[in-house]
């Protein structure tokens, strides 16, 4: 059996974070929800998560998405308006409206998909760089 996937939620809205909790939980999630941006980044810094989702407006939003980058986690930003999307470099945001089927499929995904560093390239395309590199007479 697979270890669930790690999701991080944090929301100052009670109603909504156990909302978002039970919808991931029953979906075959590990959650833990915070209220507050320090509580969610000491969780951060203490455990490993696959997925950090914040729920929009929150304080302190744009040094949790920077600490999620900086340990290679996915955020995910839940927004009220399409106008009032925040200025933050997170991996997605969805509108608050967002049917459940949707929001899932999306965490799916981010949850998914690899993060870190790159890999090097293989040695055997290292020849052809070269002789790329010859032709424009770098």
């Amino acid at each position: 059996m697979r270890p669930k996937k790690r999701i991080l939620l944090a929301a100052d809205n009670e109603d909504r974070l156990g909302v978002l909790r039970f919808l991931l939980e029953t979906n075959g999630r590990a959650v833990t929800g915070v209220a507050t941006a320090p509580e969610a980044l000491e969780a951060i810094a203490a455990h490993g998560f696959d997925l950090v989702v914040i729920d929009w407006p929150l304080d302190g939003l744009g040094r949790l998405v920077e600490e999620a980058h900086a340990r290679w986690t996915a955020s995910l930003v839940l927004a009220a308006r399409e106008r009032e999307r925040p200025d933050c470099c997170a991996d997605a945001v969805l509108l608050r409206g967002t049917p459940a089927a949707e929001l899932l499929e999306r965490i799916k995904v981010m949850c998914a998909r690899k993060r870190g560093p790159r890999k090097k390239m293989p040695l055997a395309a290292a020849p052809a760089i070269e002789m790329a590199a010859e032709a424009v007479n770098f």
